[in-house]
């Protein structure tokens, strides 16, 4: 699946100039029940809450976007 999926953005996205761009965001979490939940910063919120951070990685062309 990795393969069809890095091919086909290869042939319909696939552009010289596409740029990847990281980004990271807070989800805000009650209890301790998921991974990696702790009172920590998070710009969603604003302050220090208990939340998880996800990192995404997108490449983008004129083409369009991806995950």
């Amino acid at each position: 699946m990795r393969d069809a999926l890095f091919g086909y953005v290869k042939q319909h996205l696939g552009d010289p100039s596409g740029i990847l761009a990281i980004d990271e965001t807070g989800f805000l979490k009650k209890g301790t029940a998921s991974a990696g939940v702790a009172p920590q910063y998070s710009g969603t919120a604003g302050r220090v809450e208990n939340c998880q951070i996800g990192v995404f990685l997108t490449y983008a062309t004129d083409a369009g976007r991806t995950f």
